[in-house]
C-alpha cells in the first residue's frame, strides 16, 4: 500500500506531494517518528515509511486525492474504506503477535487480492 500510494502520489504531483496531500496531522506524525529515530541507533527510514495503516485510508479518502487521482484505482470510495476496514482487525492481530484464524486469514486473502487487482486499473 505505501508504494503505490508513494508512486501514484509522486507520478500526479512530484516529490513534495507529502507537503500538499496529507490529511491535517499526517505529516507531523511521521516527521516526528522519523526523529525518533534519528536520536536512536534505527535506521531513519523515507517518511512514507511512518505511515500507520489507518494513514492510507485517511490519504486515499481526502477529496483532493480521490477525485484527481485515487478514484481511477479504486472506483468507489466504498470499495477501497470497506476493504481497509476489514483488514484493519488482521493487521492489529499480526502486529500484535496474536494468533489469527482460518476465517481470518481467508479474509486476509480475500480483501488484499481485492486492494492489489485495484492497483493495475486505470
Amino acid at each position: 500500500m505505501r508504494r503505490f500510494i508513494t508512486m501514484v502520489m509522486t507520478g500526479a504531483f512530484s516529490d513534495d506531494w507529502m507537503d500538499h496531500r496529507l490529511p491535517n496531522g499526517i505529516l507531523d506524525s511521521w516527521k516526528q517518528k522519523q526523529q525518533s529515530d534519528l536520536k536512536t541507533d534505527v535506521e531513519v527510514q523515507p517518511l512514507i515509511e511512518y505511515a500507520d495503516f489507518t494513514d492510507y485510508q485517511r490519504i486515499i479518502e481526502l477529496k483532493l486525492n480521490w477525485s484527481t487521482v485515487l478514484k481511477q484505482y479504486f472506483g468507489r470510495p466504498e470499495d477501497i474504506t470497506e476493504s481497509l476496514q476489514r483488514l484493519y482487525p488482521v493487521r492489529l492481530a499480526t502486529i500484535h503477535a496474536r494468533i489469527i484464524t482460518q476465517e481470518e486469514i481467508l479474509l486476509l486473502m480475500v480483501e488484499t487480492k481485492r486492494v492489489v487487482k485495484s492497483f493495475k486499473r486505470s
